[in-house]
């Protein structure tokens, strides 16, 4: 068993239904990269109002024979363990357009650089798709 280094395992995550995706740390909404799994939060990010960083609330999480991972409470299964192979990961592309100005903005915003989007399934899905072009 180790510790829940995902938001889930932090204190600082709001847990009730009106405030889902929000923390102390992203009272507006937890960004993507966060969420994600690609960006450790254990130093402010780039850009953050605050220095609140994650915390952990000291849950455990175990991580069976074929890789999945379940946490103490209940058995649930850590849905932020493998970006990869996680079926709540972005998809769809509502962004803007690809290297636009306002795409480039939005990745800035994210605290995100073009290399790390890149590993995002987001971004494999919509180049594999014909959906953007490199």
């Amino acid at each position: 068993m180790t510790k829940d280094t995902s938001c889930w395992g932090c204190k600082n995550l709001n847990r009730g239904k009106e405030k889902l995706g929000t923390c102390k740390a992203f009272p507006n909404g937890i960004p993507f990269i966060i969420n994600s799994g690609e960006f450790n939060h254990d130093k402010p990010l780039q850009g953050q109002k605050n220095n609140i960083v994650f915390e952990s609330n000291g849950s455990l999480v175990t991580e069976l024979n074929d890789g999945e991972i379940i946490g103490d409470e209940a058995n649930v299964l850590n849905i932020d363990a493998n970006l990869e192979n996680a079926d709540w990961t972005k998809q769809s592309w509502d962004l803007p357009r690809y290297k636009s100005k306002e795409f480039m903005d939005w990745l800035k915003s994210s605290g995100m650089t073009l290399t790390q989007f890149r590993k995002l399934p987001v971004y494999k899905i919509n180049l594999a798709n014909g959906k953007i072009k490199e």
